[in-house]
């Protein structure tokens, strides 16, 4: 049987079928296509934002991160004993003088008894209101007190003669020293005025007259307790006692701390002593005052550390090295010449001698190592005995180029 193409037949469900798996097909191409962009997008997305993150971490890591060096300087100590010329601008160590001044009175009760006579003494001033001539009163005149008492001059003196002004006379005068003619305690007075009785009967005794210039005091007759030599000599032990505390309080305060505190180099000197009573004098206690004088040398720390730096290891490491323990050495002085400002300084003990480290250069040289290893800009430095490094935080191992970011702790 012959068979005509033209009469074939075609299952719909075959063209059906085909159609739908036709567009199923083209209808599933952009859908992928479309889907592989987004995986791209999101991949790109999350490579970014960590990015991002990374670099946020990283500023901020970098801006809080610092690194501590704790640096070991090399160190010498050397057991010394070394005498040094000083003076005020003169010798190996120049000397600063301090001057300090003080007043301080002590008061104990007298010691002594004696059976004694002594007589009232004082001062007057005696006026010439009679002529234009001098006066002389020869020593031994009788000067009256208005209750009667009788004083005497123990020396001549001449008064001035009085001036006439206007036709007035204007009376001259001179002052003078009188004692009691008796011993006793009734010739003790106050301020009075005084006639010369032998000038009595005469135009002249109007005339001259006297007044006091102090009390008239000290009259004692019997036997009473009397300021002695030893009353003396043990307030004067009790002052320069203190004297001693109170010189020191005031070097404490008084000399600055640069300096080494003067402990042999100084002296005490007394300018005034006033003793009352006198010794020998009646009286129930006895006060001493003393004004003193202290002078005291003192010597610059800089100056005598950095003699003992060039002394011991020559002037090139002059403010390369220093004495840490300066103040713990023994430093005396010996044959003090006050007046010339002279002295010999001793220092004596273990002096610990300590390289200085330039903290700047350091950090510059460490910050611009280009590709030198951290070490190797430490063994540069001969000044330096042992360094080590602390990275903050520990994980973050990039040195800062900022040298306020390095830490350089300096142990001793």
């Amino acid at each position: 049987m012959n068979q005509n193409p033209q009469n074939k037949k075609i299952r719909m469900d075959d063209i059906v079928g085909e159609s739908k798996e036709t567009i199923r097909a083209a209808e599933q191409k952009p859908a992928q296509k479309g889907k592989s962009e987004r995986k791209r997008f999101l991949n790109f997305k999350f490579i970014a934002v960590s990015a991002a993150i990374i670099f946020i971490l990283a500023v901020s890591l970098d801006s809080f991160s610092s690194v501590l060096i704790n640096v070991v300087p090399l160190e010498k100590t050397l057991e010394i004993e070394d005498s040094y010329k000083a003076g005020l601008g003169t010798g190996a160590v120049n000397l600063e003088k301090f001057v300090f001044q003080e007043k301080f009175s002590e008061i104990q009760p007298t010691s002594q008894t004696k059976n004694i006579q002594e007589k009232a003494n004082g001062k007057i001033i005696v006026y010439n209101g009679f002529s234009s001539e001098p006066q002389v009163f020869v020593a031994n005149t009788r000067f009256e007190s208005t209750g009667g008492k009788i004083y005497r001059i123990d020396k001549k003196i001449t008064v001035p003669g009085a001036k006439i002004i206007g036709g007035k006379i204007e009376p001259s005068s001179i002052e003078a020293v009188v004692f009691a003619d008796k011993a006793g305690e009734e010739y003790n007075i106050g301020p009075d005025q005084f006639t010369v009785p032998g000038l009595k009967d005469t135009p002249k005794y109007k005339g001259f007259y006297a007044k006091s210039k102090t009390e008239i005091k000290g009259g004692f007759s019997g036997t009473t307790k009397i300021a002695a030599k030893s009353d003396f000599d043990a307030l004067k032990e009790k002052i320069l006692s203190r004297l001693e505390k109170i010189f020191e309080e005031k070097t404490d305060k008084g000399v600055p701390a640069n300096f080494l505190k003067p402990i042999l180099a100084k002296k005490i000197t007394i300018i005034k002593e006033t003793f009352e009573p006198q010794i020998g004098k009646p009286g129930e206690s006895a006060r001493l005052e003393i004004e003193s004088e202290l002078g005291a040398f003192g010597v610059l720390k800089k100056e005598l550390e950095d003699l003992l730096v060039v002394s011991n290891f020559g002037k090139e490491f002059k403010n390369k090295i220093k004495v840490s323990n300066l103040d713990q050495l023994s430093v005396s002085a010996r044959n003090i010449n006050f007046e010339k400002g002279e002295l010999d300084l001793l220092v004596k003990g273990k002096t610990k001698f300590v390289w200085q480290i330039d903290q700047n250069k350091l950090k510059d040289e460490l910050i611009n190592r280009e590709d030198k290893k951290i070490e190797e800009v430490f063994a540069l430095h001969s000044e330096i005995k042992q360094a080590t490094v602390f990275f903050r935080p520990g994980f973050w191992r990039i040195f800062p180029k900022d040298s306020d970011k390095i830490i350089l702790k300096i142990e001793n």
